[in-house]
């Protein structure tokens, strides 16, 4: 049976959360950029938000913050391009102060960009990457992964979190890390 909070105490949910926390790795942090700070307005981006960690860190990032300005997909994993979903994020973006955008490969490429060792990030990540960098506003990405992944994204990125598969309690683990409650 697959452990949520529903079927779990909260001696057993407060480790569960403890370890999802300790598994995220800031890989950088140019001039500080994290913690969020609670009056920053901040917009969700990116399709693995809600892909993979177990439960929905949008959800989070609103009950930990009054200025989450929203979420949109951004990419489609399945596609190479899509102009509309880029436009609604870059729109979405306008509204905030700094971007919260996820990347990587999902659950379901994972096992098969391994066996091609392909580090390139799938669907129009990088494409999207450039539109949202245009806006001059910071970026924090949440890179998201159980293998390699080309990260040459690095000088467009304020701060990068790698943020393998967290569990049950990811979602919330990544608010709380992005917001510095831990």
């Amino acid at each position: 049976a697959e452990i949520n909070s529903k079927t779990i105490d909260d001696g057993e949910e407060k480790k569960a959360l403890a370890l999802a926390e300790r598994s995220a790795v800031l890989l950088k942090n140019k001039d500080n950029v994290l913690p969020l700070r609670s009056d920053q307005k901040v917009a969700v981006i990116g399709q693995i938000a809600k892909e993979c960690y177990g439960q929905d860190v949008t959800e989070f990032m609103g009950k930990i913050s009054k200025g989450y300005v929203g979420y949109e997909d951004g990419y489609d994993l399945s596609q190479n391009q899509n102009r509309q979903l880029i436009s609604r994020a870059k729109t979405l973006a306008q509204k905030a102060d700094v971007i919260v955008l996820f990347l990587g490969v999902g659950k379901q490429r994972e096992q098969a960009l391994a066996k091609t060792k392909c580090l390139k990030l799938p669907g129009c990540q990088m494409e999207l990457l450039e539109v949202l960098s245009s806006l001059r506003k910071p970026i924090v990405v949440i890179l998201k992964g159980s293998g390699h992944v080309d990260i040459r994204f690095e000088k467009q990125a304020n701060a990068i979190m790698y943020a393998p598969e967290m569990g049950s309690f990811g979602g919330r683990a990544l608010a709380r890390l992005l917001y510095g409650k831990v």
